[in-house]
């Protein structure tokens, strides 16, 4: 009986939106995201950055870098920069087994 709760409940939780970064408006008006040494999301976009070599990554991918500049003082980044970074993420190669 307790099998046929556990499908609807998954489904539930993947309907359910992550909640975006902390956030903060720049000077010129736009939003920069603050970059924490976990998973950072945004719209439902979730990566994880590593601040010791700036890069950032998605499970089971290598990592990727972000453009120069676009990490700022303070560890906050551009809404455009994060959705550029994400998509170079989500292409960047599988990591093989024994790669690890």
């Amino acid at each position: 009986m307790k099998a046929h709760y556990i499908l609807p409940a998954l489904l539930i939780l993947a309907a359910c939106d992550t909640p975006n970064s902390a956030a903060r408006t720049s000077t010129n008006g736009s939003t920069e995201i603050k970059l924490q040494g976990n998973l950072n999301c945004w719209d439902n976009q979730c990566m994880q950055y590593h601040a010791h070599n700036g890069s950032f990554s998605l499970p089971g991918r290598r990592s990727v870098r972000a453009p120069a500049g676009a990490v700022q003082t303070g560890g906050y980044m551009s809404v455009d920069a994060f959705q550029q970074v994400y998509t170079q993420a989500r292409r960047a190669s599988f990591i093989r087994s024994d790669d690890r």
